[in-house]
């Protein structure tokens, strides 16, 4: 199955209608490569993460699922400011 794409603007870039915020991801790790596996499986090439969800630990798991297929997605990160 694969998803619709979109154009962004005038770019090459064609992301999924559909995207995956991986806030909810959790920790339990073999979990969330599984999850992350599935919905890339499924045509979604847009992912969210920052790095304070877990403390970080989010960003690393979505890294270690994307590695060796990073040219094929799309990703969004946000940074925390400090107070």
């Amino acid at each position: 199955m694969e998803l619709k794409k979109r154009r962004i603007g005038t770019s090459d870039l064609l992301v999924s209608e559909a995207a995956l915020g991986c806030m909810s991801l959790g920790t339990e790790k073999e979990k969330a490569l599984s999850l992350l596996d599935e919905a890339i499986d499924l045509g979604i090439n847009y992912l969210d993460t920052a790095d304070l969800y877990d403390f970080g630990t989010n960003e690393e798991i979505v890294g270690e699922a994307i590695k060796n297929r990073r040219q094929d997605l799309i990703l969004a990160t946000k940074r925390r400011q400090p107070l």
